[in-house]
């Protein structure tokens, strides 16, 4: 089932759901979806576990939290993040938890199809092995998909716009991409057209690049690595996209941490790096800000030529907010 057409026909949510294809934003719109549908609020905290996949030392522990007692709650959930990062073997392990998943429960498993940095044949996805009591979310889009995603967002952000704006935009084949210049668009504060978003549209590189700097300052750590290590074998020269877009969302948050207000083209990130300046705090926005800066440096003189391991150490050491 297409990830529009699950939020459209709002199925039963069964004993496994798989959330598949290649669209990270969808995928995490699914969880969402699916955990409010299940849960209120409230219940949440006693009654949903979310593991990532590459973690989960004994796939038991998933069939004990499915086989608990619900508290509180009509039912509980598991949602289970990352398993392409899986070797097989891993894989087999947590597939066959999936099979055990018990009525009552509901075991969700994100195996999205992204590159993992890993040569060698890719493993079956389980959305081919998942039984026709299982619910499979595709996330890959179409073009009516894209414009769907762009029209209800830029319409969220009370913003008016043209239908030639909502087909160029759908023309980006990457929804963080979409959805970073669509952000940026609104901002104009007037009625968006085809041309303001040719005028505004980054390159895949710099929009994947933010996305991985966001994931980082909001103590993803793991996620972001993936992301860079993906983009890093993507385009090997990305090292300096990915320190540039590090350095510009410290000094972002470094200038909100100080009580200041973002302008110009930096004014779209204001309401999703204000909470993370709250929670950095001036000082070490600051560090994140000259660490990344110095980092750059490196690349753009020729100091350090390996991307890879430049960008991994300074992964390791820069404040997170997480």
């Amino acid at each position: 089932m297409k990830y529009f057409d699950f939020v459209d026909k709002a199925p039963k949510i069964p004993a496994l759901v798989v959330v598949a294809g290649d669209e990270p934003i969808l995928a995490d719109a699914a969880v969402e979806r699916i955990v409010a549908r299940l849960l209120p609020p409230e219940a949440q905290p006693m009654n949903l576990e979310r593991l990532l996949a590459p973690e989960i030392d004994d796939p038991e522990r998933i069939r004990e939290s499915l086989c608990a007692m619900p508290f509180l709650a009509e039912t509980r959930a598991v949602v289970v993040r990352e398993c392409r990062q899986l070797k097989a073997e891993g894989r087999r392990a947590l597939w066959r938890a999936a099979e055990e998943a018990p009525a009552g429960s509901t075991l969700v498993l994100v195996d999205l199809e992204i590159s993992t940095g890993r040569g060698g044949k890719r493993p079956e996805p389980f959305a081919k092995l998942a039984p026709r009591s299982a619910l499979v979310i595709e996330t890959t889009t179409r073009r009516e998909d894209r414009e769907r995603f762009a029209r209800e967002l830029l319409e969220e952000q009370g913003a008016t716009f043209d239908t030639a704006a909502i087909r160029a935009l759908a023309e980006l084949a990457d929804l963080a991409e979409l959805r970073s210049d669509a952000e940026k668009l609104v901002l104009l504060g007037r009625k968006i057209t085809a041309k303001d978003v040719a005028a505004e549209t980054l390159t895949p590189t710099e929009a994947k690049s933010w996305t991985f700097a966001d994931m980082l300052l909001e103590g993803k750590t793991k996620q972001a690595l993936t992301m860079a290590y993906e983009l890093l074998q993507e385009d090997p020269k990305a090292g300096t996209a990915l320190c540039s877009a590090l350095a510009a969302a410290y000094l972002s948050t470094w200038t909100i941490a100080r009580g200041e207000r973002l302008t110009g083209r930096m004014a779209w990130k204001q309401r999703t790096l204000g909470p993370i300046a709250r929670r950095l705090g001036v000082e070490r926005a600051k560090v994140g800000h000259d660490h990344s800066v110095r980092a750059f440096e490196a690349l753009v003189t020729g100091r350090y030529d390996d991307a890879r391991q430049l960008i991994t150490v300074l992964i390791a050491t820069l404040p997170k907010a997480g």
